[in-house]
């Protein structure tokens, strides 16, 4: 368990980290964003992020879609459009004299896919931590090994600087994004593949009184969430 929960984490880290490394530099520098539409993109990029945290708690926690409501099933199908928004914004073929505001829709939706889909398969994850097992020294392997899987994940951005020679060579930066990618998707198979939960989670029913509460509950959390003083500032 301790492995395949890792290994969601390995994968999350190394797409992550290579992805905020570089979306910044890319739009900016390479593709010619102007700053107007990268801070709209940001904005945009920054409400949906509040949103979706608790909009996907949500569905995972009361949905009667039984695959929705599948922490292992929520990261084995969410994988490949996980892996497919990383990989988005590496080949800018199609970018080549287009608008400003397309780019700037672009990026506003690349920001926002990838967004989802780590949101959605991360969260899953968190939520197994307490499934996997009820013994508290089973969950200190859990930390100990998701650490790991963390730092080693975080290294793609030092190989990634150095296979692209710094991001100045963008072919070899997008070959070794793609290899991330499939890495990831592999890690991520592997983990959803082999985690066994020790801890039955009740499956929601079809109480319309229950899945009402649920939605109030989470418009409630959205609006102290809009509300605070951090994400207003």
């Amino acid at each position: 368990n301790a492995l395949a929960y890792a290994s969601t984490t390995l994968s999350s880290t190394m797409m992550n980290s290579v992805f905020q490394f570089y979306y910044v530099k890319l739009y900016l520098d390479v593709y010619r964003l102007s700053s107007g539409w990268f801070q709209v993109g940001q904005i945009v990029f920054l409400i949906w992020n509040a949103v979706n945290d608790p909009l996907f708690g949500w569905l995972q926690d009361t949905s009667n879609i039984s695959w929705l409501s599948d922490r292992k099933k929520n990261i084995l199908y969410g994988a490949p459009l996980f892996v497919l928004s990383f990989l988005v914004p590496w080949f800018p073929q199609y970018l080549h004299s287009v608008p400003m505001w397309v780019l700037g829709v672009h990026m506003v939706v690349v920001l926002c896919f990838y967004d989802t889909m780590f949101t959605f398969v991360v969260l899953a994850q968190c939520a197994l931590f307490t499934e996997l097992s009820p013994s508290q020294e089973d969950r200190q392997r859990l930390v100990k090994y998701s650490q790991i899987a963390s730092i080693i994940g975080s290294s793609a951005v030092y190989f990634s600087q150095v296979i692209s020679r710094n991001a100045t060579d963008l072919s070899r930066l997008a070959t070794f994004c793609v290899f991330i990618a499939g890495a990831s998707y592999y890690f991520l198979y592997v983990s959803a593949t082999n985690m066994k939960p020790a801890v039955r989670r009740d499956v929601p029913t079809d109480s319309s009184t229950g899945e009402t509460a649920s939605f109030a509950t989470w418009l409630s959390q959205v609006k102290q969430i809009l509300k605070q003083p951090n994400f207003l500032l």
